[in-house]
């Protein structure tokens, strides 16, 4: 039985076939890069690299600075893929111990990705950047119309941590300078220090969870 051509399916057909399997991981489009110049030209447009979902390449393939999966994550975040920018700005600061370069690329999107909002104001809190992080705080609030006490909120900071869980952890990151959270609630020295239930401070124990793991209080 004769194998079909891909080359005599349209242009159009192949980009969104490649686009639906980067959509599914960005771990598929191996393959395609090594088919031929066409498949390669397709795989690195715009089109495909701004949806892929890069959630795969944060695991074992992370350590690799310099591996093929970390290059087409890189040109992941170049192309605008929010997502991969998300997870690359958080890989920065918790993996890669380049603080400030990590909030800056959350700083990018946390205008249209609220979580990157909420991982920029709860990054700066560890590092003792009280002004930014209230800045961010701020924003998340003006963009989704949540306060911080609102219960809803509150997804955003789980979101984090299941993020933080697929970014492996340095394990030799000097500690942040400093910890402070703007407007310290009146409630945080009730019951446990370590996570409380209480919506009015939920994110300053958010920060605190997230600053143990930066710290490697939690990775030893």
């Amino acid at each position: 039985m004769p194998r079909t051509r891909l080359p005599c399916l349209p242009d159009e057909i192949v980009s969104r076939v490649i686009q639906l399997v980067g959509i599914g991981s960005i771990k598929y489009l191996g393959p395609f890069i090594r088919a031929g110049r066409r498949t390669y030209d397709i795989v690195f447009s715009d089109d495909v690299l701004k949806h892929c979902n890069v959630l795969p390449a944060f695991t074992d393939e992370i350590s690799q600075p310099y591996g093929s999966l970390r290059n087409i994550l890189l040109r992941c975040v170049r192309s605008g893929n929010e997502n991969a920018i998300y997870f690359e700005g958080l890989s920065l600061f918790y993996f890669y111990n380049e603080y400030e370069e990590g909030i800056a690329l959350l700083d990018r999107i946390a205008s249209t990705f609220p979580a990157a909002a909420i991982a920029s104001a709860t990054f700066s809190v560890c590092l003792g950047h009280y002004r930014e992080a209230s800045a961010m705080y701020e924003l998340f609030t003006r963009v989704t119309g949540f306060g911080l006490e609102d219960e809803r909120a509150q997804s955003f900071g789980r979101q984090l941590l299941h993020a933080l869980w697929w970014v492996p952890p340095s394990w030799h990151n000097p500690n942040p300078p400093d910890f402070q959270y703007p407007g310290l609630p009146d409630c945080v020295y009730v019951g446990n220090m370590h996570w409380h239930t209480c919506n009015k401070c939920y994110m300053f124990q958010l920060a605190r969870i997230v600053c143990n793991k930066v710290c490697n209080e939690e990775n030893t």
